[in-house]
């Protein structure tokens, strides 16, 4: 067996995050081009995304332990539980959340992209079994919220009103690397 080889298994107990991913992404696409008025969409989608990642986690579950992708990731009926738990959670947060952000006027489609993103880091962690894997899914909860955390600060002044700016720190952070390199 080729030591860098994708198995079928690897990819079945992996679809809910391949699937959320590749949500976040659709998205994130459809949000750019929304204004504010039709913010309702993403909000709409992103509930969407979270309903159809627990219809592909119930389906994809499996009742053993099982390990997949040469033992950086496990999957188990308490993985399964954990990760419906941490949809129901993230469901309720942007339920709440959109009657705030609204009357305040403080809707962006980032938020809900953002939020989807933390949730793909948790998801990751829950189903690490390696340091590799554990670092990765920290990696992606925590890059989500550095950048809500910035989100007053516009990239070098470059950004867009309106539009989604999610790229901006990984494009601050190579503009820094790269001058440092002169």
């Amino acid at each position: 067996m080729n030591p860098a080889s994708i198995t079928r298994l690897d990819l079945v107990l992996a679809a809910p995050e391949i699937f959320l991913l590749t949500a976040v992404c659709v998205i994130l696409l459809v949000d750019l081009f929304l204004d504010d008025e039709r913010r309702i969409v993403t909000f709409v989608l992103s509930l969407v995304a979270l309903a159809g990642a627990a219809w592909v986690t119930a389906r994809t579950g499996v009742d053993a332990r099982t390990v997949a992708w040469h033992g950086n990731y496990v999957a188990d009926p308490l993985a399964t539980l954990l990760k419906v738990v941490a949809y129901g959670a993230v469901a309720v947060v942007f339920l709440y959340s959109y009657g705030y952000l609204y009357v305040r006027r403080l809707i962006k489609g980032e938020f809900f992209v953002l939020g989807l993103f933390a949730l793909l880091g948790i998801m990751v962690l829950i189903s690490a079994n390696s340091l590799v894997t554990l670092y990765l899914g920290v990696e992606l909860l925590t890059r989500a919220l550095l950048r809500r955390r910035r989100s007053s600060i516009s990239c070098s002044g470059r950004s867009l009103p309106g539009r989604s700016s999610m790229a901006c720190p990984w494009f601050t952070a190579l503009r820094v690397r790269c001058s440092w390199g002169r």
